[in-house]
């Protein structure tokens, strides 16, 4: 894959016998048609995919609170994908063929904080969880 300014007649997007081009975070790319694969994948590689789908699938939702959280950290990746690669080995149990989530060691945000205490933390019907908290801070 090749990145391209300003090409002979500028960018392109779309598919040119076995030329693609695509834009991706304003960066033009250009790469070839990718092969059929005829081999089945390896458990190795289907471990893999089962972790990456569960981590992407769960993060999805909460990505609101993930662009809050590590919109300091990102660097060159998105807020999203640096929260799955961060989550990737640390969060993600494999036990047998199915992945899970280990919720205690998921990572939401990263840096300095606020000191605040929470005053309540109730779970609701919908699967929503209240956080109610007084700022420390103010009496400080």
């Amino acid at each position: 894959m090749g990145k391209y300014k300003n090409g002979i007649n500028g960018a392109f997007s779309g598919k040119i016998g076995n030329i693609v081009g695509a834009s991706s975070h304003g960066v033009d790319y250009i790469r070839s048609v990718p092969d059929f694969r005829i081999d089945k994948p390896t458990p190795a590689q289907q471990k893999h995919r089962a972790k990456f789908g569960i981590v992407s699938s769960w993060f999805k939702p909460l990505k609101s609170v993930i662009e809050i959280g590590l919109q300091h950290k990102k660097d060159a990746k998105t807020s999203m994908n640096f929260a799955i690669s961060l989550n990737f080995n640390c969060a993600v149990v494999v036990e047998g063929q199915d992945p899970t989530i280990d919720f205690p060691k998921v990572i939401l945000s990263i840096g300095e904080l606020f000191i605040s205490v929470v005053s309540e933390f109730t779970s609701t019907v919908k699967q929503r969880v209240l956080v109610e908290w007084i700022d420390a801070n103010a009496s400080l």
